[in-house]
């Protein structure tokens, strides 16, 4: 059986760490890397993501069966377009960006063709390894027991849809299928406003009268509420998705910025009763939420997933990838 070729683009954190979560089937796969970054692809072959490194990007995609997109949200087009004249048919390509609309709509700009099918790979982190996110380290389990959200747009072939899936289970996570608006909302939600809600903290308090004392008297909430600043790859990255996912990302601010100015009529009012109950109130609610996420325990049927088939059968699935032209015509 012949192997299957996947190709990451972009070996930051999230790419060199699926190459890792893959190394275990180094029989069945060739995983080549490829990032335009020398030190970084060093890193991702010494640390062993990937078999092979080929700084050429279309060199590296030409013999893919599945071209995974690991790249910062401001080179996603470009790279897209670099890409797109050698991808060959039945090829599945996995974007794992911020921004699955817009991913969405670029594929089908620039991959018309019917035998490319252009999937978006949203993965959460394990929640074992939340303390250790702000190293950026790449690591074969940081998927594990988290949910990655795929979305499709209409016309991908069964096969490709069935490959996302197998390779989320692989790499230790539930596949759960959403609209891609679905998926922009989340991120901005829960991924870009923590982020920009950090930043507002920031800029109310460093360089600002009293910061020069102030700075020896923050301890550890400051330095937690404030980490996501350090966590970001670049900030040019924050800022485009903000832009990009604008709609969501505006509401989201507004509930913030309501609840803000309630918890601020609160402090003005001296209603400390009041204030005390939310806060006791959200911190049960928390509590919840986090022991629901580190034991990927979750109410919600949608999340229960089948069950794990074994690592050579999902692999045996993952070969059956070919072309359209290839696979038997639906019936009449």
């Amino acid at each position: 059986m012949a192997a299957v070729q996947i190709t990451i683009l972009g070996l930051g954190q999230v790419g060199a760490s699926i190459g890792l979560a893959l190394a275990k089937a180094k029989d069945q796969v060739t995983r080549v890397g490829s990032d335009s970054r020398p030190d970084v692809a060093g890193r991702a072959m010494k640390a062993g993501a990937v078999d092979k490194n080929v700084f050429n990007i279309p060199d590296a995609v030409a013999k893919a069966d599945a071209v995974i997109l690991a790249v910062p949200l401001d080179e996603l087009r470009m790279t897209m377009e670099a890409i797109a004249a050698d991808l060959k048919p039945g090829v599945v390509v996995l974007d794992t960006s911020s921004a699955p609309s817009q991913f969405t709509a670029w594929a089908k700009e620039l991959f018309p063709l019917e035998d490319r099918y252009p999937l978006t790979f949203t993965p959460a982190f394990n929640p074992g390894l939340f303390n250790e996110m702000s190293q950026g380290t790449a690591r074969a389990d940081l998927f594990q027991k988290s949910t990655i959200f795929i979305t499709n747009p209409i016309g991908v072939d069964a096969s490709a849809i069935q490959f996302s899936e197998n390779l989320a289970r692989i790499l230790g996570g539930s596949p759960v299928f959403a609209d891609a608006a679905e998926v922009d909302g989340l991120i901005a939600s829960v991924r870009v406003l923590p982020d920009l809600a950090a930043l507002a903290l920031a800029s109310a308090t460093i360089g600002k009268p009293g910061w020069l004392e102030a700075r020896k008297l923050a301890s550890h909430s400051y330095a937690q509420s404030t980490q996501a600043l350090s966590s970001l790859d670049t900030p040019k990255d924050l800022g485009l998705t903000a832009t990009t996912q604008r709609a969501g990302v505006l509401n989201g601010l507004d509930v913030l910025i309501d609840e803000l100015l309630q918890i601020r009529s609160m402090v003005e009012e001296g209603e400390t009763e009041r204030l005390s109950e939310r806060i006791e109130r959200m911190q049960g609610m928390r509590d919840v939420w986090m022991h629901q996420r580190v034991e990927a325990k979750w109410e919600d049927a949608l999340e229960k997933a089948a069950p794990m088939p074994t690592f050579g059968e999902t692999m045996g699935r993952l070969i059956g990838l070919r072309p359209k032209s290839q696979r038997e015509q639906p019936r009449k």
